[in-house]
C-alpha cells in the first residue's frame, strides 16, 4: 500500500490507546499526525527512558489531533505546563479526562477550561489541594463521575 493509502485508513480512526508503549518524539508525533480525527486518546503509563519524550506526546495530541473528547494521560514525567496547555486547548470539548496532578496549576486549569467535562479521574500526585477540587466542582456543572485516585483524606473537600 501507498503511504496515501495508510493516510485514509488512519483518518478513519477514532481510538487511541497506548500501554506500556515507549515512543520517541519524533516517533509520537509521527503517529499524532496520521490519526487527525481520533477522538479517544488513552496513553497509559509506559519505562520510556528518552528524556522529553512523554512530555512531546502530550503536547503532539494539540498540535495534530484536534477533535479529542475523551483524555486519559497516565504518562509519568509530563510537564505540568505542558499538561495544563493540551487541556486549555481542548477546553470545553472535553466529555472525559483522567490525568495526574502533580501541582495546584493543573486543577486550576481544569476548573477554568474543562468545564462541560462528564467523568473526571485524578490521580494525587506531588501537592494535591482540595481547595481546586471544590473549585472544579462549582465550575463543572455537567460532572456526573468524579474520581479522586491516591488522596489522603484531608486532601477530599469537606464541603461543597
Amino acid at each position: 500500500t501507498s503511504s496515501r493509502e495508510n493516510l485514509t485508513v488512519f483518518s478513519k480512526a477514532t481510538h487511541l490507546r497506548l500501554c506500556w508503549t515507549d515512543f520517541s518524539e519524533a516517533g509520537v508525533a509521527g503517529l499524532f499526525r496520521l490519526l487527525p480525527n481520533v477522538q479517544q486518546v488513552d496513553l497509559g503509563a509506559n519505562r520510556n527512558k528518552i528524556q522529553g519524550a512523554n512530555t512531546a506526546a502530550v503536547k503532539a495530541i494539540a498540535e495534530h489531533c484536534s477533535q479529542v473528547t475523551n483524555l486519559a494521560i497516565s504518562l509519568q514525567q509530563v510537564s505540568e505546563s505542558i499538561l495544563c496547555d493540551t487541556i486549555a486547548y481542548y477546553g470545553s470539548q472535553l466529555h472525559s479526562l483522567s490525568i495526574r496532578c502533580d501541582g495546584r496549576d493543573t486543577l486550576r486549569c481544569v476548573a477554568r477550561h474543562a468545564t462541560q467535562v462528564k467523568d473526571l479521574t485524578i490521580r494525587a500526585g506531588s501537592e494535591p489541594e482540595h481547595g481546586t477540587i471544590v473549585g472544579i466542582l462549582q465550575q463543572c456543572p455537567l460532572l456526573v463521575r468524579l474520581e479522586m485516585v491516591s488522596w489522603l483524606v484531608e486532601d477530599v473537600p469537606r464541603e461543597v
